[in-house]
């Protein structure tokens, strides 16, 4: 997807927050200032101008803003993620500068009008406070929120996974989890379909369709002879077994679920091609596991997206 991981991470927790609540917070980034001497943290402000016409595009009016757009705002309040993240670790932040400020007012001394702002003391009331420590030695981590009516987000980014944990008073963590996974998914989506017409993506959803259905059927009937060579992948099951037997049963049964998986896609499908080699690495109960989570997302967003757009 070519985009900054974190900053990717960043976008996906506005996308949630706002279709839980429908507005974007206030959020708190820990950016490193570990390149200065005794330098500890900056505030990353993930919220910009991009980053809330983004989630506007996909909450308010996703119908009505093709997936070109949407792609386009998500990569630009990606990209400005990112830029203003780097400043920060580089020293040009804010939030520690002020907070410097403030705590050099004398006692008794008369506070400037900035520090009692409403906009500057609700920019500062953080309802999600994240930041990420992707470290091998740790399998998970997490804090708890930090104002009353907030969230606490620890995530890890790994090579091939996300790993999140979500704290809060009763706020609906497990919810806002739901939200976030969801999210992800559809950034994903977004990132590697909007370059494709109505009508391809369409062609991938039946074909995932069509897959669900025939995977689903043949495991309803698992001793129904899917062809000759399944016939004679039984009879050799059921012979005394040898090390040698049993590595060319392996290959039989290999080479027949590849036939079976390959015959459920259309042809002219290309991406089909794609999804029926991973699928054929994976256990039986784990491919209608995969599947269904496969159509779940294509099902959920591309019939929504996919139709022509008015923008």
């Amino acid at each position: 997807m070519q985009v900054s991981p974190d900053a990717f991470v960043q976008m996906a927790m506005q996308l949630a927050y706002y279709r839980k609540y429908r507005y974007v917070p206030p959020t708190y980034e820990s950016a490193s200032t570990k390149a200065f001497s005794r330098g500890r943290t900056e505030t990353s402000r993930s919220v910009s101008h991009h980053s809330v016409e983004w989630c506007k595009a996909m909450v308010d009016s996703p119908e009505t803003t093709s997936l070109q757009t949407k792609s386009e705002l998500l990569r630009q309040a990606i990209a400005h993620q990112s830029q203003f993240t780097a400043q920060c670790a580089k020293g040009n932040g804010i939030d520690r500068h002020m907070l410097g400020l403030e705590y050099a007012l004398l006692a008794g001394e008369e506070k400037p009008a900035i520090f009692t702002d409403p906009v500057f003391t609700g920019s500062r009331h953080w309802k999600l406070s994240t930041s990420q420590i992707s470290d091998s030695i740790l399998h998970a981590y997490g804090w708890g929120e930090v104002v009353d009516d907030g969230f606490g987000v620890a995530y890890r980014i790994e090579n091939e996974s996300l790993h999140f944990n979500v704290v809060s008073q009763r706020l609906g963590s497990a919810r806002l989890c739901q939200y976030l996974s969801d999210a992800l998914m559809d950034m994903r989506f977004l990132l590697t379909n909007a370059h494709k017409q109505p009508h391809e993506i369409m062609a991938e959803v039946d074909a995932v369709a069509n897959a669900l259905t025939s995977i689903k059927l043949l495991s309803s009937s698992p001793r129904r002879p899917l062809s000759a060579q399944s016939e004679a992948a039984d009879a050799h099951a059921s012979s005394p077994r040898t090390p040698a037997s049993e590595a060319d049963t392996a290959a039989t049964t290999s080479t027949q679920k590849s036939g079976t998986f390959r015959g459920s896609f259309p042809a002219e499908t290309e991406s089909a091609g794609a999804m029926v080699d991973e699928l054929e690495r994976l256990p039986s109960n784990e491919v209608i596991c995969a599947l269904e989570t496969r159509l779940s997302r294509f099902v959920k967003e591309s019939l929504y997206w996919a139709l022509p757009s008015t923008s």
